[in-house]
């Protein structure tokens, strides 16, 4: 029996959890995106390099970079596992499963936070928000490669989505949509 001085403490970190739970919820699966339907290939036509300790490499301006940009466009093919050492992704054929898409608050000079996807911001400008696409991906020879997470930041107030012509455009030749 819970002490009644108790009960309201276990009440409040019950929903806290419960907050926290669905917070990391994973984005429902798309499989009919009209830019990304499955079954469409992608075609990654140069190798994409893994730093030792990271999950993914990072494509932007139609190559391989080790670093992500914060303010740029990037997009980032991902592998289920983090690699203990330098790893490369060989050219391959991708299928894509579906896609989702999310956002992460930042804070820049101020704060940034929300509910249920929407953003606010208190201070001295707005919260900056990094737009999420993902294409979920599947490959035979590579089958620890996972995803393609393209990302934009932007700020709160002007909130958008990125466009497949976005998306193509930050991959470049380093990886095509078959068609």
């Amino acid at each position: 029996m819970v002490k009644p001085e108790f009960r309201y403490f276990y009440a409040a970190v019950t929903g806290i959890c419960l907050l926290i739970l669905a917070a990391c919820a994973t984005p429902p699966l798309n499989r009919n995106d009209p830019a990304f339907p499955a079954g469409t290939v992608m075609s990654l036509n140069q190798p994409v390099n893994i730093s030792a300790g990271q999950v993914g490499g990072y494509i932007r301006g139609g190559g391989s970079t080790e670093t992500r940009q914060q303010y740029e466009t990037t997009c980032r093919l991902e592998t289920r596992t983090v690699q203990k050492a330098t790893a490369t992704i060989d050219p391959d054929q991708f299928e894509v499963l579906g896609t989702s898409h999310d956002r992460d608050g930042l804070s820049g000079s101020g704060y940034s936070g929300g509910f249920g996807g929407g953003f606010y911001s208190i201070g001295d400008g707005p919260g900056l928000v990094y737009v999420n696409f993902y294409i979920y991906l599947q490959s035979v020879r590579q089958p620890d490669v996972f995803r393609l997470k393209c990302s934009q930041l932007q700020d709160d107030y002007r909130l958008g989505t990125l466009s497949p012509q976005q998306i193509e455009y930050v991959l470049g030749n380093a990886m095509t949509v078959q068609r």
